[in-house]
């Protein structure tokens, strides 16, 4: 069985590397943006709920 090559590997490393950049600073922006969030979409789900 062939070893992978070093540029797949590297390829790998960035993707995963990438995705736990991305969901930290998720975690840092969401709690940021929660109230406004609620404030601006809760008219919205309360009218769709009455339907």
């Amino acid at each position: 069985m062939p070893r992978p090559s070093g540029r797949f590997r590297g390829v790998v490393c960035g993707l995963l590397f990438a995705a736990v950049v991305l969901s930290d600073i998720e975690r840092l922006v969401l709690p940021t943006l929660k109230l406004e969030l609620q404030v601006r979409y809760a008219g919205a789900i309360l009218e769709n709920l009455g339907n």
